[in-house]
């Protein structure tokens, strides 16, 4: 399993410096680790709420505009489950961030040895992980490896409902088996099905008029007249749970 990490922090340098100790603690661990940093909050932010997700997030406290405790309190409204270790030059902080539940709180300059500690607790504590991805068959007889974030929708093709595309960012995988199959599999709160012959990802909906489901990078797909109601109240309510207008 790929473990999907996200910097946040203002400094560049302090970006750099983790960035190079979990390259080095990926390296001496033989764990396989996916990297993105951010410079700004709310821009780690929308990406959480449009296009992607985290397993640990090592968020700056003291940051422009917003401080990183109010970002992570925003993002746990859309992900529960993400490990935030709180890294600060200002251990007053520790008690406020309390609030929003961290996992760690790491004093700068993070050393080798204080961020070695912090994943491997993460890295022993199971629990916490979940993990992103499937795997399937294609029609090639390959074994793919699919990140659930990564599924726009999955559309049957025939009249048994048993070839299957599944549809990505730009590409498209070919297999068989039912879509009841991939309903278990898939986060139930994530993906619905808005008609008998397709599967939908909520988090890419981009609008919904009326009978057509337009995603964020401009694929459409149909759906029933009797689900367009049912479809809409269901991505309102993941909208505004993500949101969480204060």
């Amino acid at each position: 399993m790929t473990l999907r990490i996200a910097l946040c922090d203002d400094e560049p340098a302090y970006i750099d410096s983790l960035n190079n100790l979990l390259i080095r603690y990926s390296f001496d661990h033989d764990i396989d680790l996916s990297i993105d940093a951010y410079h700004d909050g709310e821009q780690l932010l929308n990406v959480c709420e449009h296009s992607r997700t985290y397993n640990v997030l090592f968020m700056d406290i003291e940051m422009p505009q917003r401080n990183g405790i109010e970002i992570v309190s925003d993002i746990r409204s859309i992900d529960r489950n993400l490990i935030t270790v709180f890294v600060s030059n200002y251990p007053e902080y520790m008690y406020d961030s309390f609030s929003v539940h961290p996992y760690q709180f790491i004093q700068k300059p993070v050393t080798a040895e204080s961020l070695e500690k912090t994943m491997n607790d993460i890295i022993a504590d199971t629990s916490v992980i979940e993990d992103p991805f499937i795997t399937v068959t294609d029609n090639y007889g390959n074994m793919v490896s699919i990140s659930t974030d990564e599924i726009y929708y999955i559309e049957a093709t025939d009249a048994r409902n048993r070839d299957l595309v599944i549809y990505l960012n730009g590409s498209e995988i070919y297999t068989r088996g039912t879509l009841a199959q991939f309903e278990n599999l898939l986060p139930g709160d994530l993906f619905v099905r808005p008609s008998r012959t397709t599967l939908i990802n909520l988090s890419h909906i981009l609008l919904i008029k009326d009978q057509t489901v337009v995603f964020d990078n401009k694929l459409t797909v149909s759906i029933s007249q009797r689900k367009v109601r049912t479809l809409k109240e269901l991505y309102t309510r993941r909208v505004v749970a993500r949101r969480r207008i204060k």
